[in-house]
């Protein structure tokens, strides 16, 4: 009997690992939709056309084993959803994000269809056109972690391997970044386990990326996840500018001190990194360099500007 038992438990279990399940309310039904059909992703301020109908209700939620559970899992699996009660629409209506009592984004989501989607893309290009300036050769990354749990714990924030930091995110911290490396990249952090994201970086666009702390084994795992424009620019500002009184300088030749951070020197070059402000209210991270020929003397790590 106990093995019976046992085995029931054993498999309930398994069942219950994995990705999340849908939660499904229905308002109207519609023909499912082929599994490549495109499905419109709105965030919570974003407003839904007024000829959608609305399909259904549906809700994502940790069941308290669930262990695919992050964004990029979440919304493919909505998405698949919407498909399945005919919707190309998928509003998001409240978003709970990773914390200590649960390591998944959880979302709750209405389903619609609109017979014209080709339209809703045409809004969504003509709002985002401000963002985009073609002439550049570059992209912006704006990396920011709100007050949450975890407030202890701070981690750096690499593109492709741990050679290249881009950011550390601390507890209620921001910070914009120059990216020059375009097309697929990866972005990733690490305290006891690693975090890994995809993003396609293309020139002039500007890309907002939220940073979490989620329950670990021993000190908290980090979480990233790209947001779009018009929320993450909303929580980016919510954040205060960080004052960090600790700075590198350099004097030039020519008498011009420059403020910098993360000074290292190499060969016949030092280089470091380069804060300006931006319009949101931030600072933008320049990574670059400089022969040392041009420079005459260096301080490291000083709370006031030197006198040379």
């Amino acid at each position: 009997m106990k093995k019976i038992v046992l085995s029931l438990f054993i498999s309930v279990l398994l069942t219950s690992c994995g990705s999340m399940k849908p939660r499904t309310t229905l308002i109207n039904t519609s023909k499912p939709l082929p599994p490549e059909t495109p499905v419109a992703l709105l965030n919570v301020t974003d407003e839904v056309p007024k000829e959608a109908l609305k399909l259904a209700e549906i809700k994502l939620l940790d069941n308290g084993f669930t262990t695919k559970c992050k964004w990029n899992y979440v919304i493919p699996i909505a998405k698949n959803e919407a498909r399945r009660l005919g919707g190309n629409i998928l509003k998001i209506t409240k978003h709970i994000k990773p914390s200590w009592n649960s390591s998944c984004d959880q979302i709750y989501a209405d389903v619609y269809k609109i017979d014209d989607l080709k339209k809703l893309e045409r809004k969504s290009i003509n709002d985002n056109k401000k963002e985009i300036d073609s002439t550049k050769s570059y992209a912006i990354i704006h990396f920011y972690r709100p007050s949450s749990m975890g407030a202890a714990i701070g981690y750096n924030v690499f593109l492709n391997d741990k050679s290249h930091k881009l950011t550390r995110l601390k507890n209620n911290s921001k910070e914009s970044v120059v990216i020059t490396t375009l097309g697929l990249q990866k972005i990733g952090a690490s305290t006891e386990k690693k975090e890994e994201i995809e993003l396609n970086i293309q020139p002039g666009r500007e890309y907002y990326i939220e940073g979490t702390i989620t329950y670990g084994a021993l000190i908290g795992r980090p979480a990233l996840r790209v947001v779009a424009n018009d929320l993450g620019k909303k929580e980016y500002l919510k954040i205060p500018e960080r004052r960090d009184f600790t700075h590198d300088y350099l004097l030039l030749n020519d008498g011009k001190v420059i403020k910098c951070e993360d000074l290292k020197e190499k060969n016949n070059t030092y280089f470091f990194r380069l804060k300006k402000k931006n319009k949101n209210g931030g600072s933008i991270s320049i990574n670059t360099s400089i022969s040392k020929d041009r420079v005459k003397k260096v301080w490291y790590k000083q709370a006031l500007i030197p006198q040379p």
